[in-house]
């Protein structure tokens, strides 16, 4: 199964204001839902996983009714962790309870500008193995290295 994860558990604290960052406007939508239509953009994504901090859950899924119509089932959002780690663990921990966290896990974390066409070709380049990417500095981890 093929996850795409978007951690999006900061609380802003560096910019201050009321909201964290993936909440504010731009253009009539929070940056959040560009985000997510992204990977809703890709069919190669069977579930969507969003992490954020616990006092924003509700507030993001009613983001994602709004905004994203069709997500149905396909979006979770779940509660993020204190730290990254923390977060991607939660992750993880949510693949595994759906009974997915196997050789053939595909994991894939999120960075907002990344280009959807890269997106797309890194999907088409995996091989039959459990794999995670993070488009970012470094690598989260590999299930099967």
């Amino acid at each position: 199964m093929v996850y795409g994860v978007i951690l999006a558990g900061g609380i802003g604290s560096r910019m201050g204001g009321d909201k964290p960052k993936q909440y504010l406007n731009i253009k009539g939508k929070p940056i959040i839902v560009y985000t997510i239509e992204k990977f809703f953009s890709v069919p190669d994504f069977e579930k969507i996983i969003v992490l954020c901090p616990k006092q924003w859950v509700e507030h993001t899924k009613n983001i994602i009714e709004k905004h994203i119509a069709p997500a149905g089932d396909r979006v979770q959002v779940i509660q993020g962790g204190e730290t990254r780690n923390e977060t991607i663990m939660n992750a993880i921990k949510f693949i595994e309870n759906e009974g997915n966290l196997n050789d053939d896990t595909v994991i894939v974390t999120f960075v907002p500008l990344l280009l959807t066409e890269l997106l797309r070709k890194t999907l088409k380049l995996r091989l039959n193995s459990a794999l995670a990417i993070q488009f970012s500095r470094r690598p989260i981890l590999s299930l099967n290295p």
